[in-house]
């Protein structure tokens, strides 16, 4: 893939993006009339959620005719090539106005994620990075923070129940006595940016769908992070467990966390 071609992607997502948060900035002026739905268990989807996914996918239709979407709200394929999109990563922080949620948009060809972007609308902070560029918050390159020891480290925690509590309690105890600090931030987007920036120094969460973590992982890697590969074991399609950290951690906590023992599917 020439880096032109990247380039142009991600400068199209980013603006796509962008128009889709101007949106979501009003909605969150007024959340009082937005009709609800729940999914499940702690599992919400606002009229705001659909009617960013139809924006965006319209959007990268009308830029890239014929290009496959999958998205959290509509469906679509899960073949690539794709565009792979969470039109509000974070809803239950957006319904209770909380400004911790993103727009997620990836593309997803030749077996890896290609562009990522993810735009916070009430921050303003758009991140973004190709497979061949560096990644970028608001234009400046980012970089992962330096961190040599778990003991030093705050790791972000994601949960779901289709993990299962025991399985994430006994990870999450498992960081706690190797003496780390921890957050739970709600969004696995402002996780994953959280460790490309540099503001904690690892991401993990038993599973994950690809529309929440596509983008992210990329812009990790981007950023120097290393990150566990999402597509293995058909993700793109089942989902998987998600895992990142600074260089200086990311082995050590790799083992203390056994996510080498985690697929697709034994996550769940």
């Amino acid at each position: 893939m020439r880096f032109e071609e990247l380039e142009r992607r991600r400068v199209t997502a980013e603006a796509i993006a962008r128009d889709a948060g101007n949106y979501l900035r009003r909605q969150f002026a007024n959340l009082d009339t937005l009709t609800i739905e729940v999914k499940g268990r702690q599992d919400f989807v606002s009229e705001a959620d659909r009617t960013v996914e139809l924006q965006i996918r319209k959007a990268l239709g009308d830029a890239f005719p014929g290009e496959k979407f999958l998205g959290e709200e509509s469906g679509g394929q899960a073949t690539e090539p794709v565009w792979v999109v969470d039109p509000i990563d974070g809803t239950t922080n957006f319904l209770r106005g909380i400004p911790m949620f993103a727009i997620s948009i990836a593309w997803v060809a030749e077996g890896s994620t290609q562009v990522g972007v993810i735009y916070e609308p009430i921050t303003d902070k758009m991140y973004s990075a190709t497979q061949l560029g560096a990644a970028t918050l608001n234009a400046s390159r980012l970089q992962v923070r330096p961190c040599e020891r778990i003991d030093a480290a705050i790791v972000a925690f994601g949960y779901s129940e289709r993990s299962g509590i025991e399985p994430f309690l006994e990870r999450f105890s498992r960081v706690l006595r190797a003496q780390s600090e921890f957050r739970r931030l709600g969004a696995a987007t402002i996780g994953l940016t959280a460790v490309a920036c540099g503001q904690v120094d690892a991401f993990f969460q038993l599973h994950l769908d690809p529309w929440d973590v596509l983008a992210g992982l990329l812009i990790v890697e981007r950023s120097g992070g290393i990150i566990h590969n999402f597509l293995d074991n058909n993700g793109l399609r089942h989902g998987n467990v998600c895992f990142c950290a600074t260089p200086g951690i990311a082995d050590a906590l790799h083992e203390l966390l056994d996510v080498a023992s985690l697929t697709s599917h034994s996550a769940l």
